[in-house]
């Protein structure tokens, strides 16, 4: 027993031995987790929610109904309820089938995971991939084909490991959790040379094949740099090296073969996304977005990170101070091919003039148009510069101290004139002291290479590693804790937490197509993701035009990957199915034109009692029919409410908002005036208050347009003079003379168009995992609308059989005679079965070639090697 004891000992000791540069690695990563999360008191190490942005506004919103839903034995549909009326729930986000169908392992954890640790467990996904990355990148360096190798327990990949793993790239996107392709990219970039210098395919065609299946999109980002990586890398320019590049294309087609279950429906909703119209222009490849020199003035040490931006040639590309004074020396290095340091210096050039130029900036991020998050490409450019820092520091002792101190001079140089730049154009708003660390930085570097003399060189390597160890561990720590513990999270979890308790008395609430609002909320449109209830509201970039096309329809706000309710109106209201405010109490701005009817903590439920079911049958109505058509731009009317108006006038019904003008404020104004003033955002981002003086001979539920929305303002009795308020996020176009229309809202009119309406609807609903069901009687001829976005792939069965969809006011319509009709909606994804063929064709091709491969090297009497 001792012996084995002993024998134990041994085997640990010697793994760790052998796995010593990965070990501090991922303790030094480990060590700045911890201590950003203790000094921002993140889970566990205090209350507030670990990952800022989207890490709580989109990730774990999803993260958190996927969890629930497995625990409850719900199945993953392809149709998601949840957030705007109905979405597409196959792939592109994380509660698809797709992300669990290719991550069986999550069903188990999230299984067992009680709701006490779903933020832990959420944060670990974050903090795992955090802490690999620069492991991971130091098993590149240490198996490349391509180059030098230092052997894998060599002190110096420890640098090189955290340099990657602790850039400004890995920390300021932690957030968005696009620092994974800081772990896919070493090692489909190592299948790649595998492929070429090995002829071993395996590798490249699995990592990339999941990289594809983790998101399309930024799959799509990494495969343009992997074909850059291939023309890069040394390759033989000849008949071997074009057999190389067939094998590299068929590889590729492979992976994306064996991934069409998810690419080909992908496609298919990329072609009817709202991004589409934003993308199929090309910007000017003479378009810059600043000056050349700013994006390297983000190259600083002790940045704050940087996951959003309006200025678009920011670049998160910081990797150590010391990388970037001794790049130069790459130039120099002559056992390496000149045209190879050629390429590598041009790609690296290219992909630095891509952070200003629009136009290779639109190219690098797929064909898209960055907004907001600049520069998601920069990984390639942090991969390929430590890679050739790394063939510096290998060759590092055939360097003279003059050319050593040169380079570092020149560089240095450079870097300070981009700070004086960016200073001068007022680029950071913490001023001239942002610069100062980096400036010292570049100072100390450049004054141990003149003092420890080329006499001295271990003692002057040994130095710099110190150096940029401690730059880059301080660097990080101060960086990364602006993307832990939003503390702003907890009085929403607070409010969270309230809306599930109330829905539990309400349990209407949970019913797909009882749409749930919070009036005024611009901050959490994920919010049913986390309360259980239904919402027009959404965040997400995995949304489709037909979503848009609905909610433009009746009035609600939204932007690329963003639905605002906001505030609603009623008419938006009753056709898109919303029941349900809760209202904020403790906010003026947040309040709803419908009666509380349960109260809890200062959050009021409301109830909307015109609230119409899915499933509307007009009966023929040429009027209407003539508005279907017009009313598909709210430009097409005066205003809103001329276009909510003449909808009322299609059944005979009279006006459902009085309208009545507002001018900006004068001395001139009495008790019988109405008037506004108008306070605009300091910070320049365009946000709006707008304060309005309601005159004694006005009185009722207030709207005010925004483009094709009308938001409800307050309340005013007539004999008063009430104050009320409105926030708009950007500033509203007015007309010359400063004059404003808001409209009173006509109850009265409005019930009489509702008792229209609700004569004849749906009845009998089931929402199925991919079906909706439900039952009519008509009296006559006319057309079934059902108030929900018309997707592509959506098939109707009328009584059993197929039905004709028509795209009637931007929803679902069937025409329909008098009769009594079950109807069903079914969803297919576009593609999904052209997909699973395509995947099965591909996996049953690659397993056949093995097959044969097997069979002939058995025969050939060789090792078996998997090409």
């Amino acid at each position: 027993m001792h012996f084995d004891k002993e024998k134990d000992n041994n085997r640990i000791n010697k793994v760790v031995t052998d796995n010593y540069v990965y070990l501090v690695t991922a303790f030094i990563s480990i060590f700045v987790l911890i201590i950003c999360c203790m000094i921002t008191k993140s889970v566990p190490y205090g209350d507030n929610f670990p990952i800022k942005g989207n890490g709580y506004l989109q990730d774990y919103a999803q993260f958190f109904k996927a969890v629930n839903d497995i625990k409850s034995s719900k199945s993953l549909g392809l149709i998601d309820y949840t957030g705007g009326l109905v979405s597409d729930n196959y792939g592109g986000k994380s509660t698809s089938i797709t992300f669990y169908i290719t991550r069986p392992w999550l069903y188990i954890v999230y299984f067992l995971t009680p709701e006490a640790l779903y933020e832990v467990v959420f944060a670990l996904y974050y903090y795992i991939y955090f802490i690999i990355s620069g492991p991971i990148f130091i098993y590149f360096l240490t198996h490349r084909l391509s180059g030098k190798r230092l052997e894998k327990n060599d002190k110096r990949l420890i640098l090189l490991g955290l340099a990657y793993g602790l850039s400004s790239y890995a920390i300021s996107y932690f957030v968005y959790c696009n620092f994974r392709f800081l772990v896919f990219t070493p090692i489909i970039l190592l299948g790649v040379e595998k492929l070429i210098y090995e002829k071993k395919v395996i590798l490249y065609i699995i990592s990339l094949f999941y990289c594809m299946i983790s998101e399309a999109y930024y799959a799509f980002i990494l495969c343009v740099f992997v074909g850059i990586y291939f023309v890069v890398i040394e390759n033989e320019m000849n008949k071997s090296g074009l057999k190389d590049f067939i094998r590299f294309i068929l590889s590729s087609i492979c992976a994306a073969g064996l991934s069409a279950f998810f690419l080909i429906p992908y496609y298919f909703r990329i072609k009817n996304s709202p991004y589409l119209s934003f993308d199929d222009t090309s910007p000017s490849l003479f378009g810059w977005f600043g000056n050349i020199l700013l994006p390297l003035s983000d190259y600083r040490v002790a940045k704050e990170a940087l996951w959003t931006s309006n200025t678009n040639y920011r670049a998160n590309i910081y990797v150590g101070m010391l990388v970037i004074l001794l790049f130069p020396l790459y130039f120099f290095i002559k056992d390496i091919k000149l045209f190879q340091r050629i390429k590598t210096i041009v790609v690296l050039l290219l992909l630095y003039f891509a952070f200003d130029n629009q136009f290779l900036n639109y190219i690098f991020h797929g064909f898209h148009f960055q907004w907001q998050t600049p520069n998601r490409f920069a990984f390639f450019f942090i991969f390929l510069i430590l890679v050739c820092f790394y063939d510096v520091l290998i060759r590092l002792d055939d360097f003279s101290t003059k050319k050593i101190l040169g380079c570092a001079l020149c560089s240095g140089a450079v870097m300070i004139l981009s700070y004086i730049i960016a200073f001068y154009k007022n680029v950071d708003d913490k001023g001239l002291i942002a610069f100062i660390p980096s400036a010292v930085c570049i100072a100390v570097y450049c004054l141990a290479v003149i003092v420890l003399s080329k006499k001295r060189q271990k003692l002057f390597e040994k130095t710099i590693f110190i150096l940029m160890l401690i730059e880059l561990i301080i660097s990080g720590c101060f960086s990364l804790k602006f993307c832990l513990g939003d503390s702003e999270i907890l009085s929403e979890e607070a409010k969270i937490e309230n809306i599930k308790i109330i829905s539990q008395s309400y349990e209407d609430m949970k019913d797909s197509f009882v749409i749930t609002e919070r009036p005024g909320e611009y901050f959490d449109q994920n919010f049913a993701y986390l309360s259980g209830v239904n919402s027009i509201s959404y965040y997400t970039s995995a949304s489709f035009s037909q979503q848009m096309d609905i909610l433009y329809r009746w009035g609600i706000l939204f932007s690329k990957n963003v639905i605002y309710y906001s505030k609603g109106s009623p008419l938006a209201d009753m056709m898109l199915h919303v029941k349900y405010h809760i209202a904020d109490s403790t906010d003026v701005l947040k309040l709803s034109p419908y009666q509380p009817i349960a109260e809890l903590n200062g959050l009021y439920l409301c109830e909307n009692q015109y609230s119409l079911p899915l499933g509307v049958y007009f009966d023929k109505n040429e009027k209407l029919d003539e508005w279907n058509t017009t009313a598909e731009s709210y430009r097409n009317y005066s205003s809103a409410f001329e276009r909510d108006n003449e909808f009322a006038s299609c059944f005979g019904v009279g006006k459902i908002y009085d309208t009545f003008i507002v001018s900006e404020a004068t001395d001139q104004m009495n008790v019988n005036d109405s008037y506004y003033t108008k306070e605009e955002n300091a910070d320049g981002t365009g946000g709006c208050l707008y304060t309005f003086y309601i005159g004694q001979d006005t009185g009722g539920k207030i709207y005010f347009p925004i483009a094709q929305a009308l938001e409800y303002v307050g309340e005013s009795k007539k004999g008063e003079n009430d104050i009320l308020y409105l926030y708009t996020p950007q500033q509203i176009s007015i007309d010359n003379d400063g004059a404003l229309e808001l409209g009173v809202w006509n109850e009265e009119n409005f019930s009489e168009l509702y008792k229209c309406l609700s004569k004849q609807t749906m009845k009998d609903y089931t929402y199925g995992s991919d079906y909706i069901s439900g039952h009519v009687d008509v009296s006559g001829e006319g057309i079934l609308y059902m108030a929900m976005p018309n997707l592509p792939g959506f098939k109707a069965y009328v009584n059993g059989k197929e039905y004709a969809i028509e795209k009637y006011m931007d929803g679902v319509g069937l025409r329909l005679d008098k009769g009594s009709y079950d109807i069903k909606i079914k969803y297919v994804p576009q593609g999904k079965y052209l997909g699973i063929i395509v995947s099965v064709v591909f996996a049953v091709i690659l397993l056949f070639y093995y097959i044969v491969l097997i069979k002939k090297t058995k025969n050939s009497g060789h090792e078996i090697s998997v090409g």
